[in-house]
Formats: C-alpha cells, structure tokens, sequence
C-alpha cells in the first residue's frame, strides 16, 4: 500500500531566497539590496555607519520589483546629494556575517562563488572570494598600539582560508542529511518570511501612476522601465526631488510644487531571542553562526541568512546503461571544539570531541528522483586526554587529562548522538592493542571501561555496541583479510542501522530474495526506509586508518543502495569494480581535506595502501609524515587562533582581561564552560530517553558558539537519593595552579572548585603570595611563593570564580619573569635590586633549548623506524644526520618541508629567513593539493 503524496519523502521546492546582492553607500549608512535568482523581486537591508560600537540594522519587510526599487535608489541618491549620493560598492553572492576586533565591525560579504554540485534541483556552491567593509566612515589612522593589535587580530582572522572547504547552498539545507530534509515535517514549519509586496499604486511620478506589477513580467508592465532598469546602475535622468534622509523618506516638494507619494522604508523593531523561531538549520555545523549573530538579533526573517558549512563536498556522476547516477559525498565539520590535531584531543566538559566528522553518501537517479543516502560519523576518543607537543618528538606520549568515575561529559556525548541518529550507536575502535610501550593502548582501555559503565545503565534497547579492533596490527598480518573483516562488519552494521531510501522497495527485488530464502530476514517498505542509528569509528587522530574504514562501511552501503535502487542484482559489489574504484578517489579526496584541516598534511596512509599484506614492504609516505610534524609543531598555534577568532570562542573586545589571544597560554577556558553551579550526576537520570529533556541553555549569553552544559533535572523519585558532585576538592593533589603575564600584571590561577569565601586566605605582600584552602576533607591547601620580582599590594586583587581563584598581582616595574618563584634565596639577593630571573619586557628570550635527538625524529617522521639498516630509505636519513650540528638538522627539516621534498638545505642562515622554493624535476611542475 503506498501512502498519500503529501507523506511520501520528498525535497521540499525551493521558495523565495535572496541569491544576489548589490551593496551601496552613503556617507551615513549602507544599503544592501538582494535580489532573488531572476532579479524581478527585491529586498533592501539598511544599516547604519554612525555607530562604531555595534551593528545598528534595519530591515524593510517590503518587497519591490524593478521599477520600485530602482525608484528607492534614486530617492536614497538625490536625498544625500550634497554628501556625495548614493554609489555602488561591490556586489555580492551572500551575507557571511558581521566582526568586531577592537574598533568597528566589519561586514564580511561573498564576493565570489563556484559551482562543485546539485542535489535534486538545488545547486551547491563553493566560496571563492570575501570582501571585507568597515563600517564606520573612517578607519582610525593613529598608530596607537590598540590600532596595531587590530591590524594584528585581522591578520589572524584572515589566515583562516574561506576560499578552501567552505560550502553553501540557497536551497538546500547542507546543515541537515538528506533523510532530514526529505522528511515533510522537518520542513513544514520554517516560517514564511514576513514580508509584504508593494502595491505599485504607492509610487506616483509626476502625477502618472505606475501600472508594472510586482513580479516584474507582466505585458502591462511600461516597456521603458522593464528594459531599463538595472539594479547595477543607479538611474541620473529621473527628475530629482528633494528629500530628507532620516529613517524614513518624507513627502517634499520640486521647485514645481508638484508633490510626489512615495512609501516609507519602515523601521523593523529587533527581534528578541524569544520571539525569534528556532533556525531551520543544524547550527553545530554552521561556521558562521557567531558571525551572523548581529543580523539574526536584527531581522525577521530567514531571507538573509546564508549558514556556511565547512568540510568538504564532491560529486561525481556515472552512466549505468545510458542511465545518469549521481554520486555526492559530503562531510560535515562541527563548529564544537574544533581546533587542530594537538590542540583539540578527546572532548570538552560539554561532550563535543575534537575531529567532529559527519559523513554522508548520497545516490540520486536523476531521472527518476529516487535517492539514497547513508550516514556514519568519525570523532576523537570521547575522554579527557591530550598529547604535549612542546617537546619536539613525532609522537607524544598520550596522557589521562582528568579522570571522571561518572563520565558526566562522554554520557553528554552519546546522549548527543542518540538525539541526531537515534540507537543503536556502533563504536569502532582502531586503536593499538598491542605496544612495547603503552600509548594508544592506554586509551583503549580507558574507552571500553567507559562504555562498559555506561551499558550497565542503559536499557537493552540503547545498549552501545563497542566494537574494539586492532586495525594496524592487522594490516600488518600476512594471514589477516583486513579489508574482508571490515566488510563483514560493515554488512552486519547495516542490517541494525539501514539507510535512508527515498523510494519504495522494488518488487523484484522482493521476488528475487524470496527465491533465496531470505524472505525470512528482508523486509519491505511502501513509503521508503529511514536510517536509525550511526556507526561512530575512531582511531587516534581519526584520520587514516579512520578514513579507510569509513570506505568500507560506505562500500558496503554502496552495495545496497544500488540494490535498493535497481542499479544491481546483488548486494555485494567487487572491489575492483570501476565504481568502487571512484568510491575509493572520492573517499581518499574526503580523507585528505579533513586531514589537511586537522593534521596539517594529507593522509599519510591512503585507501590502497591499506590493501591486504601493503603494510608488509611499504611505510608511510616520508614527506607527508614530515610535513604534518612541521605544521603540528610551529603553525598549529597559530592556526588554532584564527579558528577561535572566527567562531567566536575568543572576542577581543568582550574579553574580560586585555590580554591578547597570542599571549594565552592555552585556550583551555574558551572551549570549556567554566560558571556552571554544582548540578546532578548524569549518570543518575534518565538522559538517553528525548523526554526528559535538559533544562534550556541561558537565553542571557549572546555567544552561541560556546553552549553551557545543560543542567540535569531532579532525578525521578526512584533516584532520589542519587548522589551529588561536592566540587570542592578533597586533596590537596587535585589541586594546581598556572600562571601568565603582561607587561604590567601577574596572573595566577589556582584550579579549585566550588571554593567559598569562609574557605579562602589570600596573603599578598611586596615579594611573596600565600594561599590556604580548607577542603572538606578538613586537610587544608597551602601554596607560599616567595616572587620573582616586587608587586604593589594595594593594586593586587583575587577572584573566586566557579572553577578557579585568579589572582592578579601589579608589577613594581615593567619587566619579564622568568619564573613565578625566585629561585634563588632571599638573603643571596644582590643588594643593588638586580635579580636572576627578571629582564626587560622587551628583552628576548635567552633560553638554550634541549638537545634533541634528530636522527630519532626524522626517523619517526619518515616512517623508517624500525626498518633493517640495509634499506636505503632509512641509511639515507641516517647518514644525513649522523654529523649535522643543531641548525643544520633544523635547515633540513625546514627546507625538505617547505620545499615539497625538492630541497635539502643544511644552511639554517639562508633557510631562517624565507620559505623554500619548489624546485620541481625537470619535465615537471609544482602545483597545491587543491589544483
């Protein structure tokens, strides 16, 4: 039986979207006018320029045709003619958001797309230019050192490349799956936008009534103002009138004392939080959604906002019999404790991992409109866990951060996924099982006993299903079909999980599996079949052998969403197969730019490399290992910082202590919520069930991209006496404390929480700070320094904070510490005041760093550890480094890195002072990945 029409899964039709902008301005405001894809119906947007501290928008919720809103534009022109008129300015394919530094905002506009694919009837778009306007009229020209700090945050700003991986669509919401889409109801109630079309008898010139309707096509439209008007050019041949320019155009009069009607540009109030409806996008994956706060507090309606996904998108379109089918692959990079490979590991108290991957697989008949799609995700390990790179080695030790017996933020992180893919959720784990010394094995273990815990309070019905699997060592085996088990899993997987199916099942395939006696285990659907559960697959970067993984599970998928669509006869398709070997291009294409955005490089490990027995007589790819250790060592800090700015963990001019983001010592309190108040276990309530929903984030915080833990209701009755967190510690072991500096000030945190002011003694004197902490446990922490340097003590203050005591202490004279506490005993001090660990502010750094054990580095790097001393890969590196100095090991790595593996320069003189060229073979020329 097939259900009615208006139930079947369908792509909703595109509706009324602003595709085309022009932006004007005057001296006091900006106009910006969007126009629909055939340019017959016109929005403005006004906002005003007078206002340095904020973004003063205006909406008109009046809709124009051509006529009209070439008539707004010269009223606007003529009224300001004694400040220079109205002139165009650029135009533009979309709004990307609005940024504040430390002056003005600035509007950031999409001035130049390309076309990567087409999902149904919706085109996807990838960007290929921003422009960048200030608002204010004029750009501050002192050369302060606030003005030197804004150029500086800009320059960090546009270090993250938006031409790269950034995709959009007007019609289709790259936000959301395909299954999401395709459901009517998760489409039926994104509100109209509140507009109004404007009668054309509201626009009179000199007498005569305007008789062009609103689209702007129909025969009784004047043919002059049809064929002339271009919104491009502003018309000079209308007679001018004179008109007041205050938020409103008023009735004048010509020297003619004709009057003239025209319709006011009305002033929309702001839209509040609560009366604004819920985005019809998925904001966990809209990068701009910080920069796009200032226009959603403004307008209301969804015309003008343009979510931008970041990821990567690619299609490819194969002939089966004659027949077109289309192949998209999409991933979807979650804007949560996003960051690079050794800044963002394991997850945030929030329960966002670091990696955050959606991917999804998507078959369209093109003739027929039936689609396909299947969706699994990748993440880091869902523990506290990081990795220090500080100490210049290929692979850091891996080290337990913190270690929660409730594990309150992985619980957040499944609950998480079960609200976005329902159950079951299928952990794959590729980490090492066996290791000569503990490092990934450490988190494997750590990550079954967290699954294990978190089972044991789940019904039958949400269990996970871990899944732990060896994948290196198995790669490695002779005797291991590393790719048959992951097949095997796969297909197992997609019997619990299913995909998404936009048609009914065919009836021979229904026929044809009766003939198999599988009828038994087979179902069949009339209106379509939805996917319900993920599987979730990690490693430990989540990158190659994630990656390869992931392949897997969609080649199985593949198989049986050219089964469900009559592409084929069996389920199964061989790996040699001509599409396999475009899913393989496509997979390995994905694998690459998720790696580039992460790691830095591309996959050190492809797809095929992991073909049955490969890892026996090949390594990594020499050169990509080095490069990803080069830019995870000198280039990931700062690239960490553009994304902080970007998505608005970091905010210059809100930021409580003027202390520049490249002065931080860590980002840990960006991404971490810090004024949380004691609340109930998670593991005590029942948070995987959707109706006992957690309580609403604050409505007061303005930064959407840093979303507070929820709070966890009271437990039901049966639960009643759950335990509570006591956040106070009750050692004086779980207690530490950090340190930074300015110019000016000291800085010392002491991580504590939930510490009251009765529980607190701070002693600050000229030349030592004391600290005591009654716990609960009636021990007390003590901390006694004796300073570097003096400090002014009635300039000196403390703040309890939820999490932290901060301390801020003056400096006496601005100079640099070496260390917090002098070193060297106060009776020792020379007597003139010079003392060993203080310098000038602007003194450089004089600290001889640590012998490092190159020839052990490259090794690593180049994947030749390990190897017979015969190979000449690995006597190569050895040779090179046997009798290099210090600063020739480092020219090596930084020329053989930047030069693409072309230049090998010892000279660290030459090499310090510029980026390598390319010097590619001869016959051969240097081009980027993305060419």
């Amino acid at each position: 039986m097939v259900i009615p029409a208006s139930t079947q899964f369908k792509l909703p039709p595109p509706g009324f979207t602003l595709q085309k902008f022009v932006l004007y301005e005057t001296r006091n405001r900006f106009f910006l006018v969007g126009s629909e894809r055939t340019k017959t119906l016109f929005r403005v947007l006004k906002i005003d320029r007078t206002v340095t501290d904020t973004v003063s928008i205006t909406e008109d919720n009046m809709l124009y045709n051509r006529h009209q809103i070439q008539e707004l534009l010269t009223m606007i022109d003529d009224g300001n003619r004694s400040q220079g008129g109205l002139n165009k300015l650029c135009a533009a394919y979309g709004i990307l958001g609005f940024i504040r530094f430390l002056h003005g905002y600035y509007l950031m506009l999409i001035t130049s797309r390309r076309k990567v694919g087409k999902i149904g009837p919706n085109f996807i778009y990838g960007i290929d230019d921003i422009a960048y306007i200030y608002i204010p009229p004029s750009f501050p020209k002192t050369q302060t050192p606030e003005l030197q700090e804004e150029m500086k945050y800009k320059g960090l700003f546009l270090g993250l490349d938006l031409t790269r991986d950034f995709y959009f669509s007007y019609t289709y919401d790259l936000t959301h799956t395909l299954q999401h889409n395709m459901t009517p109801d998760s489409h039926a109630t994104v509100p109209p936008p509140p507009c109004e079309v404007l009668p054309p008898q509201e626009y009179q010139q000199s007498g005569e009534e305007s008789t062009g309707k609103h689209s702007g096509n129909s025969s009784n439209s004047s043919s002059a103002h049809s064929s002339t008007a271009n919104l491009n050019d502003i018309p000079k041949k209308i007679e001018p009138v004179n008109y007041e320019l205050s938020g409103m155009f008023k009735k004048q009069s010509t020297k003619k004392k004709r009057q003239v009607e025209t319709n006011p540009l009305p002033q929309s109030p702001p839209v509040t939080p609560k009366e604004r409806p819920t985005p019809p996008y998925n904001d966990m994956f809209v990068w701009n959604n910080f920069l796009l706060e200032p226009l959603l507090s403004s307008v209301s309606s969804w015309d003008w906002i343009l979510p931008i996904i970041h990821g990567y998108f690619i299609q490819s379109t194969v002939s089966i019999f004659g027949r077109p089918l289309s192949i998209v692959l999409i991933a979807r990079r979650s804007r949560f404790f996003a960051g690079t490979r050794f800044l963002k590991r394991g997850l945030n108290e929030q329960g966002y991992v670091g990696n955050d991957v959606e991917t999804e697989q998507i078959l369209e008949d093109t003739e027929e409109e039936n689609f396909t799609s299947y969706v699994q995700v990748r993440g880091s390990i869902p523990l506290f866990w990081f990795q220090d790179n500080s100490k210049m080695v290929p692979k850091p030790s891996i080290m337990m951060q913190r270690c929660d017996p409730y594990y309150a933020s992985t619980i957040l992180h499944f609950k998480d996924l079960f609200q976005r893919y329902g159950c079951p959720v299928t952990i794959l784990n590729l980490v090492k099982s066996n290791e000569k010394r503990p490092r990934e094995s450490i988190l494997r273990d750590e990550f079954r006993d967290a699954c294990k815990f978190i089972n044991e309070l789940l019904p039958a019905s949400h269990k996970i299903v871990y899944c732990a699997w060896d994948f290196h060592q198995a790669a490695k085996n002779k005797e291991s079909d590393h790719l048959g088990w992951l097949a095997s899993f796969a297909n197992q997987t997609l019997t619990t999980t299913k995909f998404f199916h936009s048609g009914a099942k065919l009836y021979s395939n229904i026929l044809r599996e009766e003939m198999k006696g599988h009828s038994h285990h087979s179902t069949s659907y009339a209106s379509g079949q939805t996917q319900c559960g993920i599987v979730r697959t990690n490693c430990i970067d989540s990158l190659d052998r994630t990656n390869a993984a992931q392949f897997c599970i969609g080649m199985a998928a593949l198989g049986q969403q050219l089964y469900a669509m009559g592409w084929a006869d069996d389920q199964n398709i061989g790996f040699e197969s001509e599409i396999v070997q475009l899913l393989i291009e496509m997979y390995e294409g994905l694998g690459n730019q998720i790696a580039l955005q992460y790691g830095g490089s591309e996959l050190a490990n492809t797809i095929k490399t992991y073909t049955k027995n490969s890892l026996v007589s090949q390594t990594r790819d020499a050169l990509t290992a080095v490069r990803r250790y080069y830019n995870n060592t000198f280039t990931d800090q700062e690239k960490q910082g553009s994304i902080n700015l970007f998505l608005g963990y970091y905010v210059p001019w809100k930021a409580k202590e003027k202390v520049p983001l490249w002065e931080l010592d860590t980002d840990y309190y960006l991404h971490n919520q810090q004024d949380n108040p004691v609340y109930m276990l998670v593991a005590y309530t029942d948070w995987w069930n959707n109706s006992n929903k957690f309580a609403q984030n604050n409505n007061n915080n303005n930064n959407n991209s840093k979303p507070h833990i929820p709070f966890v209701p009271p437990p039901p009755s049966t639960h009643a006496s759950a335990p509570q967190i006591i956040a106070t510690p009750s050692s004086a072991s779980q207690i530490r404390h950090e340190w930074y500096q300015n110019n000016t000030h000291v800085f010392v945190s002491i991580f504590a929480k939930g510490v009251k002011k009765d529980q607190l003694n701070v002693d600050i004197s000229e030349e030592s700070l004391s600290v005591n902490i009654k716990l609960i446990s009636g021990k007390e922490y003590v901390l006694d320094l004796e300073l570097c340097d003096s400090v002014e003590v009635p300039q000196c203050t403390y703040e309890i904070l939820s999490t932290k005591i901060e301390i801020k202490l003056k400096k006496t004279r601005q100079v640099k510490w070496d260390t917090l506490e002098s070193t060297v005993p106060k009776e020792e001090k020379d007597k003139d005041g010079k003392k060993p660990n203080i310098r000038p502010w602007d003194a450089p750094t004089e600290t001889k760093p640590a012998q490092k054990n190159w020839e052990k580095i490259v090794t690593e790097s180049a994947g030749t550890e390990g190897l017979d001393d015969r190979d000449p890969q690995a006597k190569f590196w050895q040779d090179l480094f046997a009798d290099a100095s210090e600063e020739e090991r480092r020219a090596i790595m930084k020329s053989y890195t930047e030069s693409g593996g072309t230049v090998l320069n010892m000279n660290w003189g030459e090499v310090k002072k510029e980026k390598t060229k390319i010097y590619p073979p001869e016959g051969m020329e240097a081009r980027s990945y993305s060419e």
